[in-house]
């Protein structure tokens, strides 16, 4: 609207030149500088809204929600039985930390483990997951538990949807939990040096989207390999030191997810939707670290078009809705 009006008072100039001029000066000082629509809708809910005191999700949305925390729970008794460490993570943590709960908007869970948490994970999960559960975990990608009426249908699928599609893909609808390995990383590494690492490893793994479908598994299975020894592994301790990073496996951004070991231990529990979960003992400055100002609106983008459920699986989640009373 300041461009046309722009436009419109200096047309009366009628020097060419001179009007060219008017309009640049008269843009820099009223356009450039002008907040976007977002900014400034961010700085309306800054100071318009109390986060903390904001609704909980509604209707489907909120049987979404529901669906993880069952998954969730289960996850948490199966880690509790074997003494295994975890910790709600990223969104979750944000939510159980702001909200006691979900945030309003989000539809997926985050956890965290200790990289060798996480191998003993994998070795007794299998028997121990409830019969509502499916558990994945192809090579090269992060450990998933599914409600089973909603998940993948092998190992492959999800590395097959990121292939085609990114992983932002919304052709599919998977109702699972995240579970992120954490390594220590080695005292001699400079942040500089694990973040080169990150987004060349980053790059490697791009190539999974060039390669043909009849051969997608086998040779991707070299390229998690492969990124693994050479990305990965050389920047890994064995011993506990003062920094951590997460996986490859879990990143699909060039950026380095790099964690102060004393702002996640000891472990605290913390209310999560009236349950009691595992967080960083800072969780604060973890929080801080992750999202900045983490008290103000985070908008995060959607992990799941509902419109994109089966006749089936929406008839499914309709009835799950109404028996435990959200819908």
């Amino acid at each position: 609207m300041k461009s046309f009006f722009i436009k419109l008072i200096t047309a009366l100039i009628p020097n060419r030149n001179k009007r060219r001029l008017a309009r640049v000066k008269m843009f820099r000082k009223y356009v450039e500088n002008e907040p976007s629509i977002g900014e400034k809708i961010k700085t309306t809910l800054d100071w318009a809204v109390d986060v903390p005191k904001m609704p909980p999700a509604g209707g489907l949305a909120r049987v979404v929600q529901m669906m993880q925390l069952e998954i969730l729970i289960e996850i948490d008794r199966i880690c509790r039985k074997h003494n295994l460490r975890y910790w709600l993570d990223y969104g979750t943590l944000l939510g159980a930390v702001r909200h006691k709960g979900f945030i309003p908007w989000d539809d997926d869970v985050d956890i965290s483990m200790p990289y060798e948490d996480y191998l003993k994970f994998k070795e007794v999960v299998p028997q121990e997951l409830g019969e509502d559960y499916i558990y994945t975990n192809p090579e090269g990608y992060v450990c998933r538990v599914f409600l089973k009426d909603f998940a993948l249908v092998s190992d492959w699928d999800y590395c097959e949807v990121y292939r085609r599609n990114g992983w932002r893909d919304k052709s599919r609808v998977f109702l699972n939990v995240d579970i992120f390995p954490i390594h220590y990383l080695k005292e001699t590494v400079s942040i500089e040096e694990i973040s080169k690492a990150i987004v060349d490893g980053i790059d490697k793994k791009k190539e999974l989207r060039v390669l043909q479908q009849d051969n997608i598994h086998d040779v991707y299975k070299s390229i998690a390999s492969q990124i693994y020894e050479t990305y990965e592994k050389p920047y890994i301790s064995t011993e506990p030191a003062s920094r951590m990073f997460m996986s490859l496996d879990c990143i699909m951004q060039p950026k380095p997810r790099i964690y102060v070991t004393e702002d996640i231990f000891p472990l605290r529990e913390i209310e999560f939707e009236g349950h009691q979960f595992y967080a960083p003992g800072n969780s604060e400055m973890w929080l801080f670290t992750c999202f900045g100002e983490y008290w103000q609106p985070y908008v995060c983008p959607a992990h799941n078009d509902l419109k994109k459920l089966t006749r089936e699986q929406m008839k499914k989640l309709i009835a799950w809705g109404r028996e435990h009373g959200h819908l």
